[in-house]
């Protein structure tokens, strides 16, 4: 009977080791003139290192496909983003604190004939690349702006968040956005979208101006989550009822 259960927790242990392995995040924030995260740094809603970045210009904003991404271990993985904008801000945060670098950059939707836009349907986008395409995924963009004021919608596939971007300095804490009433806009620092399935091994998340505060809209960053397969947790579980099956029988026959 002991080495039955001492098997069985040998098991369990294994499985909430795998789990707690595939539940990786990759982070990368986008970067002007400010500070860049150093790998050591933990900044994010989710607590992470190892932040990567992505270049832009001021005012002009930028474009491309990043190498791969490490994941929060500073593991390498095949992911990849490709992003496009044409506007671009520091939103002058504190850049002493890790969750204010990570804030300052912000690139930002496009502007019409290089100029700022005070109108709506400016979009940039965000994809990222090399997914599992058997996997689940959480993405949390963040979405503090230099100007006060500014409407924003961000979307990906069929959800949209309906948000005014958060315009402070200093750190600022985190302020979920994630309200889907386009009538009633609310104003943060960040949105997260829950289980999102792949398409082709791409996930694209696109963030639209819509007028309001002289300015086009913002992301300082992304965090893509992988979600940990239910099928582990499952075998967690049955392990678990196993265990208390061998209790009771142990206690049955004493």
């Amino acid at each position: 009977m002991k080495m039955q259960v001492l098997v069985l927790i040998g098991i369990s242990a294994q499985i909430v080791t795998a789990q707690q392995s595939t539940a990786s995040v990759i982070g990368i924030q986008f970067v002007e003139s400010s500070p860049v995260l150093s790998a050591s740094q933990i900044a994010g809603e989710i607590p992470q290192a190892h932040w990567s970045s992505a270049p832009f210009a001021y005012r002009s904003g930028g474009s491309g496909t990043t190498s791969a991404l490490a994941d929060s271990n500073g593991n390498a993985t095949p992911v990849t983003l490709t992003y496009s904008s044409m506007d671009g801000a520091t939103t002058g945060t504190d850049t002493t604190t890790p969750n204010g670098i990570l804030f300052n950059g912000e690139s930002k939707t496009t502007p019409p004939s290089g100029q700022f836009s005070t109108g709506p349907q400016d979009t940039a986008t965000y994809s990222f690349n090399n997914l599992s395409s058997s996997g689940t995924y959480d993405i949390i963009a963040y979405t503090e702006c230099d100007t006060a004021g500014v409407n924003a919608n961000v979307t990906i596939g069929n959800l949209t968040y309906y948000i005014t971007d958060q315009s402070s300095v200093g750190t600022p804490a985190f302020v979920s956005a994630d309200n889907t009433n386009s009538s009633l806009r609310v104003t943060g620092n960040y949105v997260d979208f829950d289980n999102l399935t792949p398409i082709n091994g791409q996930i694209t998340l696109t963030n639209t101006s819509e007028g309001g505060g002289n300015d086009t809209a913002a992301i300082n960053g992304l965090q893509l989550v992988t979600v940990p397969e239910p099928a582990s947790m499952s075998l967690v579980l049955a392990c678990g009822v196993s265990l208390r099956l061998l209790r009771r029988r142990k206690r049955r026959t004493a």
